[in-house]
């Protein structure tokens, strides 16, 4: 039997910076690779073991989007972690667009 989703993932390819707080207060931020996202989470690889239940940032520098996620799980293959992440509250521009 296969896992029902809530929501369809779209395949993406591109980079989104991961902001995060440890369990001492310690802050600390990534580059991570996007495999796929949807209208309720995404999945990343990073090369830093995160926290599950953290809550993040995701700032994703090219389209100008960020929000926040919580940790849902961060397994590790080889010498990366395959990270998936659930939004919180949606993500929201950063800027507004300019059109010419």
């Amino acid at each position: 039997m296969g896992h029902q989703r809530a929501s369809e993932r779209v395949q993406i390819s591109g980079i989104v910076r991961i902001f995060w707080e440890d369990e001492r207060g310690g802050q600390h931020f990534c580059n991570a690779e996007a495999r796929d996202v949807s209208d309720t989470g995404l999945s990343v690889v990073i090369r830093e073991r995160v926290p599950v239940r953290s809550l993040v940032q995701v700032e994703c520098l090219a389209n100008q989007v960020q929000g926040s996620a919580n940790v849902r799980r961060c397994e590790q293959r080889g010498m990366n972690y395959h990270v998936g992440l659930e939004f919180v509250g949606g993500m929201r521009q950063k800027t507004k667009m300019r059109y010419a």
